[in-house]
């Protein structure tokens, strides 16, 4: 899965909260960071990433050119728009109206309070329409929240206000750590002589500088460090506080700049701005246990629970009595740091806002899990000290060096613990309490090596390398990718991916025991025809779980709109009739008439849920009653049930191209298929797996080519092909499964946000296909 994140200036400090989402998201997918920069260059504290591409910062008209250039740079699965500005929020719904892709917007600040409508008059370049972050579309963006498929927010008052799912700012504990920096070199470093308060944030108007400032010409021998740009406090009413101007850093530095500090300080305001935002540096400071004083405003009280000393805001008196004490009793402010470390650890880690992130993203993002690509680092739940990931586009190795810069030498620490993704928490899931013990790298790879050592022998050493939660359903089934490798003589080449389904009922070994006797009846990995299924590898009792080989390759659904999708339609056809030719035995049935309740349950749920619908969903089903009542029966034998384009694997080494023979690709080598996911292998009407497919197809085609029809010639091709297969008599059943397949996603497009806008397309596509049977039939 490809996440495009979008920043409205990536030469500001907006550019950071961008930048941290960033890094989360690099925990379950490829992410792309896009953004317009000035021509000053990036935020100085911008980490230097490969994965950052950025265009030219311009005013109207010439930001016609860089907004189009950012539209196209939206090639990400799910957008993610930091702030509701033109460059980000503006650009990543065009992106999504021309790609049909959902967009997350995240909101870390109330940006129309540091631009109230009030300002606008005595300050006019703030509402000038030729800057693209011009008030006047930021008021406008901001009241169009609602054409998000999803919101974000940094803060508990934001989430008040706007609705969506808190994700913090986090923070990435690994490269903050106070036991990788020498703390008195740091000091010298950066020239601290006695006890120095440290302001880690930009210098705002709303962050309190000014009653920090008086409240340390208040604490003897104290002075107040404080980042700066050159514009920054350079006007005469600052000379007279104990200041310590110290230039932008990389945000490599930062740490060792935290390290150097005796107290941090974040003594914001009780203002609109300050009230809805949550400083991100606060994270920070926990992370490299600093011993912290904040003002009792937004998020920082909860935030910081008992880890820190909170005062009210803009009281000089009281903040200055804060800092005094810190600094008078090293030991507690030391308990005190270590206590937010440890607080940080536990809630704030990159880990866990990558989960955060990811139950939205996975809300969103397509449901074919084939596509996904993760990046991942250290165990969740391992030691306090975990390893955090390394950003999209660096190595992978789990060394990673914890700071550089001219003021810190670099530092580097080892990490032994295999890397575990959760990002939904299933080991905390009652029903399944199994899965807490798969989860367990030591227990997991037990378990695996037995189970490779049955089929191969014990002289192939198995060593995990890797887990990750792929899918999950609380309180039924999770699917759990192992990545593996091996030593020992005739061990595969490379790593490979074994696939854990866990069930919480029952272990099911039934669908494991069908895969192996599918592979005895011609579908093994080296089958003359090239359909294959997946190699089953063994059964795990104690985590109620059976294994089987990951497939390498592309799901079908990526496929069909390319060259050579009405060859891989034929070849689809041929793997289901071969499929329903295996004669595998089954006790399991699913009739017509199961196809009708389940239909007519779902289309209820929908008319309760939109009551306007409810009369042309009862009359939608009487005719899919009537639909079926004229379907010729004919014999059941083993289907797949489930069967769509993300359940067909393409083994190919590339896409196939157009060939003129049938089921072949370029050069008349027939494409290799694999099929995947036989958990309701049933007896049935063969028909049912076609017009099944066929109908997915054509809601693929409604949801992403905007034309229910765009397939319609790969429609055509598998369904001829499959008719030439198993006889002409099928051809009404087919198109009556189709129409029963495309009303039961009119129940599934209302289960997916970025999919309700087709709700009504669907059901329209369903009364025109009805009546033009109905029409036929007279």
């Amino acid at each position: 899965m490809k996440v495009t994140i979008l920043s409205h200036n990536l030469s500001s400090n907006a550019s950071m909260r961008a930048h941290r989402l960033a890094v989360a998201a690099a925990h379950f997918a490829e992410v792309t960071l896009i953004g317009p920069v000035e021509r000053r260059g990036l935020w100085p504290a911008l980490p230097q990433e490969s994965w950052i591409k950025t265009v030219t910062e311009e005013r109207f008209p010439r930001f016609t050119t860089s907004f189009l250039q950012l539209v196209r740079a939206c090639e990400g699965d799910v957008l993610i728009a930091v702030k509701p500005h033109m460059a980000s929020f503006g650009a990543a719904l065009v992106a999504a109206e021309c790609r049909q892709v959902p967009v997350i917007l995240d909101l870390d600040d109330l940006d129309i309070a540091l631009a109230p409508r009030s300002d606008w008059a005595e300050k006019p370049s703030m509402a000038d329409l030729r800057r693209p972050a011009s008030a006047v579309y930021l008021s406008l963006l901001t009241k169009a929240t609602g054409a998000a498929s999803a919101i974000t927010v940094a803060s508990i008052a934001l989430r008040q206000r706007f609705g969506g799912t808190l994700v913090p700012h986090g923070s990435l504990t690994e490269l903050f750590n106070p036991a990788a920096i020498d703390r008195e070199k740091a000091r010298r470093d950066f020239g601290f002589e006695g006890p120095t308060v440290l302001f880690p944030g930009t210098p705002r108007w709303y962050k309190g500088l000014k009653p920090l400032a008086k409240a340390l010409t208040r604490v003897p021998g104290a002075r107040l460090a404080v980042l700066c740009r050159p514009e920054d406090l350079a006007t005469e009413d600052w000379d007279r506080f104990p200041l310590q101007r110290i230039p932008m850093i990389s945000y490599a530095a930062l740490p060792t700049l935290l390290a150097a500090a005796d107290v941090v300080a974040i003594p914001q305001l009780d203002t609109e701005p300050a009230r809805y935002q949550m400083p991100m540096k606060a994270y920070d400071c926990m992370a490299m246990a600093k011993p912290i004083v904040a003002s009792a405003i937004s998020d920082l009280p909860e935030t910081l629970a008992d880890c820190a000393r909170l005062v009210p805001p803009g009281d000089v008196e009281q903040l200055a009595e804060a800092i005094d004490k810190l600094l008078a009793h090293p030991e507690e402010a030391r308990r005190l740091g270590e206590k937010a470390r440890a607080r940080c650890l536990q809630h704030y880690s990159m880990h866990r806002i990558a989960e955060k992130l990811c139950s939205v993203v996975s809300q969103l993002a397509p449901s074919e899990p084939a596509g996904f690509t993760f990046h991942v680092s250290a165990q969740i739940g391992s030691s306090p000290d975990a390893k955090q990931p390394k950003p999209v586009g660096q190595a992978s190795s789990l060394t990673v060096e914890a700071a550089s810069s001219r003021h810190a030498a670099p530092q580097q620490t080892q990490v032994s613990t295999i890397p575990v993704l959760d990002p939904f928490g299933v080991d905390r899931d009652p029903k399944m309490r199994f899965l807490a013990e798969a989860l367990t790298p030591a227990l997991a790879e037990r378990r695996l090596a037995q189970c490779w050592a049955e089929i191969n022998g014990a002289h192939q050493k198995l060593r995990l390398r890797a887990i990750k939660v792929a899918r999950y359903k609380p309180a039924r089934r999770c699917l759990i990718e192992y990545d593996v490798s091996f030593d020992g003589p005739r061990s595969p080449a490379g790593p490979l991916t074994l696939l854990g389904k866990a069930n919480a009922r029952e272990l099911d070994a039934t669908t494991h025991d069908l895969l192996e006797t599918l592979r005895n009846a011609g579908f093994g990995a080296n089958a003359t025809d090239g359909i294959s299924v997946p190699e089953p590898l063994g059964i795990i009792p104690e985590f109620q779980m059976w294994l089987q080989m990951k497939m390498p390759g592309m799901p079908a659904t990526e496929l069909f709109s390319k060259p050579g999708g009405i060859e891989l339609a034929r070849r689809v056809a041929e793997a289901a009739h071969k499929l329903h030719q295996a004669g595998v035995a089954t006790e399991r049935r699913h009739t017509l008439t199961d196809e009708l309740r389940i239909l007519e349950e779902n289309l209820a749920l929908v008319g309760r849920s939109r009551p306007q619908w409810a009369a042309r969903l009862q009359q939608l089903f009487a005719a899919c009653e009537q639909l079926a009542a004229s379907m010729p029966q004919s014999q059941p034998c083993g289907i797949h049930r489930d069967f769509y384009p993300a359940q067909v694997m393409v083994l190919t080494p590339s896409p196939p191209s157009p060939s003129p023979s049938d089921g072949e690709g370029a050069g008349g080598e027939a494409i290799r298929i694999c099929l995947v996911d036989f958990d309701l292998y049933c007896l049935g009407d063969p028909a049912l797996d076609i017009g099944n497919f066929i109908g997915h197809m054509s809601e693929q085609s409604l949801r992403q080519l905007g034309n229910p029809r765009a397939l319609a010639g790969q429609e055509r091709a598998l369904e001829e092909r499959f008719l030439q297969l198993s006889g002409e008599s099928a051809e009404i059943a087919i198109q009556c499964y189709t129409t029963l397949t495309l009303a039961r996603h009119i129940y599934l497009s209302t289960q997916f946000p970025e999919r309700q806008i087709f709700t009504e397309a669907l059901l329209e596509l369903c009364e025109l296909r009805l009546e033009q049977g109905q029409k036929l039939k007279s």
